[in-house]
């Protein structure tokens, strides 16, 4: 499961969108798109876009609801086992940001649904391992790209 930033980061190295599609099936939840949605730059956002459209990434949803962020139609309703919540407490321990909601649905989705996380968001990162998520750095899928291999 790419996070927003891994879609920066692809198009700001250029990329070719073609060897990540080759080696790796890429998956994301509605908040990925909406977060690149909110690109305020135009040309920036048009861009991103490309890039998102080009990996083709096959969307999951949500694994729990949340009032005003969730799109209720790519969400699941919250189960008993909710990780939601603790994610992003644990985020907010942290550093408290505007998006740690956010990253605690895709954290959570990458959990429930055993999908590796790349992502450059170094707190993310660190809760999400705490939780259980396999995850690996824009630099770490670079290096497995080169080699060839499929994490």
């Amino acid at each position: 499961m790419f996070d927003t930033n891994i879609f920066n980061r692809i198009l700001d190295y250029r990329v070719p969108i073609e060897i990540l599609t080759e080696r790796f099936d890429v998956y994301v939840t509605h908040v990925q798109q909406d977060e690149l949605n909110r690109t305020t730059r135009r040309t920036r956002r048009n861009e991103l876009t490309r890039v998102f459209s080009g990996l083709a990434p096959q969307t999951t949803p949500t694994e729990s609801a949340v009032w005003n962020v969730s799109k209720w139609d790519q969400a699941r309703w919250t189960k008993d086992d909710n990780l939601c919540e603790p994610i992003k407490a644990a985020l907010d321990k942290r550093e408290q940001k505007e998006n740690n909601i956010q990253d605690a649905l895709i954290a959570e989705t990458a959990i429930k649904n055993e999908y590796t996380l790349v992502t450059d968001d170094g707190p993310l990162r660190e809760v999400a391992t705490e939780f259980g998520v396999k995850c690996m750095t824009w630099r770490q899928l670079q290096q497995r790209c080169r080699r060839g291999s499929i994490p």
